[in-house]
């Protein structure tokens, strides 16, 4: 088995075993879920209110909702320390531009814990670094999902981890924190 097939199952498998939760399964859309009873239709009763979306956040409730985040990082699965340091400078740096704070692994008073795995697939002169993070609460509960992938062209079909060079992992870091503010700018919880 070549290198690149080994390492599209590794990263199948990761990310089948990252999407395993506690949460309701999903259920068909226009379906009942097994935790709504099924009920006959009353041509009596008044016809259903239609769902009115939600009101987007001002400015000012916004900048509200970020600045009462208290952010943390759960250490990297997947990648080697030379490649995670990188990206934790900018993930930090480019947290303060947002006015988001991270705190270090010993803080217990977060309001939500960023888990990252990471994944190399290396392919045609390409290596590939897949990443997901999830958003979690102080008790471990997936609020919510960040994943990408950022690519860069190696001269060897033997490229690993070494071959990454800072700035696809810097670029990682900038993207889970726009996508993470954004996220918890626009209500997210």
């Amino acid at each position: 088995m070549n290198m690149g097939k080994s390492s599209l199952i590794l990263l199948a498998g990761l990310l089948l075993a990252a999407c395993n939760s506690t949460e309701s399964a999903l259920t068909v859309e226009g379906s009942k879920s097994a935790a709504e009873p099924v009920v006959a239709a009353n041509p009596t009763a008044p016809a259903a209110q239609p769902v009115k979306p939600a009101t987007p956040l001002t400015a000012a409730q916004q900048a509200a909702a970020i600045s009462g985040t208290r952010l943390q990082f759960a250490p990297i699965i997947g990648a080697p320390v030379e490649q995670v340091t990188p990206l934790s400078r900018r993930l930090t740096l480019h947290a303060k531009e947002k006015s988001l704070t991270i705190f270090p692994i010993s803080e217990k008073n977060v309001t939500h814990v960023l888990k990252g795995y990471f994944s190399l697939l290396n392919e045609n002169n390409k290596l590939t670094v897949v990443y997901v993070f999830d958003v979690l609460d102080p008790a471990g509960n997936r609020l919510h999902r960040i994943q990408g992938q950022e690519s860069t062209a190696v001269t060897s079909a033997t490229a690993s981890w070494e071959a990454i060079p800072a700035s696809v992992m810097e670029a990682i870091a900038d993207r889970t924190i726009d996508e993470f503010a954004s996220w918890r700018g626009g209500s997210g919880a």
